[in-house]
């Protein structure tokens, strides 16, 4: 697994333009707008309850807004894609991810974004359902590989989720983006034509920060490093570190 140089944001213009793609866990559309014109699909479903859930484990989560906030980025979504979704190209689900994995058939999509719930049950959850929904040489991406404070203060379990999923052999881990909230990337087949031709792109237009062999094995934390002369802090860093 390479860490690399790179947002989310970056990784969008390396899919396959013309495929078919998710994301799970919209929000106000802010990423899936990024994927529809970096990737350029041609069809992207969108799954979000778009409602406030009680779940104990979820209930910290700043993305898991008072439910008159959760139907106003609903239809901020509708309008935010209005062209898209009265030609076919968006495709709206609003409901629980787990609800709609039966209604696709395997080896339906070229990508998928997993950003929902990030606790653990719910990311292990989307990783064990939506990844037979992918092609076989198909790519799985998620959000927030976080270790900080904050994200423990928050109860994520996406490193945990993400980790015990590569460790099971279904799939291997190919990045991590350098972020305080990092994007990774999942793949069935690495020397499958898209991962392959995927990777050697990300490792040609970003510069690699570590090669992290058997991250699943690893401890990872993430904290801010200070540098000052004793006085005055000079600069602060993200460091991402794996034991």
């Amino acid at each position: 697994m390479f860490l690399l140089k790179a947002t989310r944001e970056q990784l969008a213009h390396l899919l396959p333009a013309g495929g078919t793609g998710l994301e799970i866990g919209v929000a106000d559309g802010y990423y899936a707008d990024i994927l529809l014109s970096a990737a350029q699909p041609a069809r992207l479903h969108l799954i979000d309850p778009w409602m406030h859930q009680d779940d104990p484990d979820y209930v910290d989560d700043e993305m898991n807004v008072p439910g008159d906030e959760a139907g106003r980025r609903y239809e901020k979504v509708r309008q935010r894609f209005a062209g898209d979704i009265a030609s076919g190209r968006v495709v709206i689900h609003r409901g629980f991810s787990q609800d709609f994995a039966a209604s696709f058939p395997d080896g339906y999509f070229d990508w998928i974004y997993i950003d929902g719930a990030h606790h653990f049950e719910a990311c292990a959850r989307d990783l064990r359902l939506y990844t037979p929904k992918v092609k076989d040489d198909g790519l799985i991406l998620g959000h927030d590989y976080a270790a900080s404070p904050y994200a423990r203060q928050k109860n994520f379990g996406v490193v945990e989720a993400v980790n015990g999923f590569i460790a099971s052999g279904e799939v291997d881990m190919m990045l991590l983006t350098y972020e305080q909230f990092p994007t990774y990337v999942l793949c069935k087949r690495p020397l499958r034509p898209l991962p392959h031709v995927f990777m050697g792109q990300a490792l040609a237009r970003f510069d690699v920060a570590a090669e992290i062999r058997r991250p699943e094995t690893k401890r990872f934390e993430q904290y801010i490093a200070t540098i000052g002369d004793g006085r005055n802090t000079l600069a602060e860093r993200l460091v991402l570190a794996f034991d």
